[in-house]
Parts: C-alpha cells; sequence; structure tokens
C-alpha cells in the first residue's frame, strides 16, 4: 500500500465510524428510552436525521426498534467494506460474507458501546461526584448501561456503599465477547 491508500483508509475510517457509531447509538438511546431533549442525544438525533427520517417514512419500527434506524446502520456498515475494497483491492466487497459476519460486528459494536459508556460513567461519577447526575455525558451513560448494572446489582452483595457491579458488567461483557461473538466470526469465516 502506498502512503496515499493509507492516508485514505484512515480518514474513510474516521468519517464511517463516527456515522455508524451515531446510528448505532440511536438505537440503542431510543431502546434505552433516552431522554433526546439531552444535548448530546439531540447532536446524534441532528447527524443522523438525514438519512433517518426520509426512511422512516418506508420502513415502520417494530417493538420499540427502530426499524430504519438498523437498516440504514447496516447500509452503512456495508458502504464502508465497499469503500475500503474498492480503495484497497479495485473489487466490490460480496454481500455474503458481509452478511454472515454482520450479527457478530454488531454484537461486538453494541458490546464495546456499552463498556466504554460504563467507563465513562464511572469517570465521570468521579469526576463530577456532587452534581453528575445534571451533567449530560453522565445521563446518556447511565441510559446505556443502566439496564445492565441494575440486573448486576441483584447479584451483588451491598459492600458499605461500594458498587461493584461495573466491574461485573464489564467482566461479563467481554466473556460474552469470548463466548458469542469470536464463534460468531469463526463460524462465518467457515462458511
Amino acid at each position: 500500500m502506498n502512503y496515499l491508500t493509507n492516508a485514505g483508509n484512515y480518514l474513510l475510517d474516521i468519517i464511517f465510524s463516527i456515522y455508524i457509531y451515531s446510528l448505532l447509538l440511536r438505537v440503542l438511546l431510543q431502546m434505552c428510552r433516552a431522554d433526546f431533549r439531552n444535548p448530546y442525544c439531540g447532536l446524534i438525533a441532528q447527524i443522523t436525521d438525514p438519512l433517518v427520517r426520509p426512511m422512516r417514512r418506508i420502513i415502520p419500527g417494530l417493538l420499540g426498534i427502530d426499524l430504519a434506524t438498523v437498516v440504514i446502520l447496516v447500509a452503512v456498515m456495508y458502504l464502508k467494506s465497499i469503500c475500503f475494497m474498492l480503495l484497497n483491492y479495485n473489487i466490490m466487497s460480496p454481500l455474503a460474507p458481509f452478511i454472515l459476519t454482520l450479527p457478530a460486528m454488531l454484537l461486538d459494536m453494541i458490546i464495546s458501546t456499552i463498556s466504554v459508556a460504563i467507563f465513562a460513567k464511572i469517570i465521570l461519577g468521579f469526576i463530577l461526584m456532587p452534581r453528575a447526575n445534571h451533567n449530560p455525558a453522565y445521563e446518556i451513560a447511565s441510559y446505556l448501561t443502566e439496564p445492565l448494572l441494575s440486573r448486576c446489582r441483584n447479584f451483588l452483595p451491598n459492600l458499605a456503599g461500594l458498587d461493584l457491579s461495573p466491574m461485573l458488567a464489564i467482566a461479563l461483557l467481554q466473556l460474552s465477547k469470548m463466548l458469542i461473538v469470536a464463534p460468531l466470526v469463526d463460524f462465518a469465516r467457515g462458511i
């Protein structure tokens, strides 16, 4: 690869990743019933609305899941793989391998997003101790992590106010990467 191709790969990866994770966050925050009056939720909505709003007229939601956003997420992920294949190898990316690895990629992205949100919640909780609940970033981290952390708290004893649920949640998320995502990737590669 030459230097120009490396620079192109880097820029494409940044642009696509920002949009893909914005779409993923939109889906996850909608599923968690986040307050979209939050400035960061509003930013995510502004970034993704140009593609999502027209698609919503065609594809309705199902069981609280915004299917239009999910379809756009998958389409943008496929477009990213096409762009990388064209830039690096001058060929189109075949659809079948992409579809086979899609569940693993999505699950990996969700696990990574929730893991980062757990760490963000911990760090923001320490930095903004007395007023953490009123910080928009802390609120988003709470929306994303509370469904998992509240279940983890049910299994852990109360240790004089020390909350160990983030440690258990991170361990469970990493185990799910090892025991679910990795076998899915191996299965998709084996076919």
